[in-house]
């Protein structure tokens, strides 16, 4: 799997993004960003989101059409 997703659907020198489409029940397994950035939400569900080391799980509820961008600290 590449860095940001199933397909890149841009890359360019300052910028890469790509998609990913997730069906009920799958995971994105534990990630860690290190560039800022954001997740456009297709259809609404609720996520669970952990910490960086994959511990104290949030429950997170998105909206369709909801675009949520996200500030990597460092």
């Amino acid at each position: 799997m590449n860095p940001v997703g199933t397909t890149i659907l841009l890359e360019n020198d300052k910028m890469i993004v790509g998609g990913r489409t997730l069906e009920v029940g799958e995971s994105t397994g534990v990630q860690r960003h290190i560039r800022d950035y954001l997740i456009h939400i297709t259809e609404g569900s609720t996520l669970l989101a952990t910490d960086g080391n994959g511990e104290n799980a949030t429950e997170v509820t998105v909206e369709s059409g909801q675009t949520l961008y996200f500030a990597v600290d460092g």
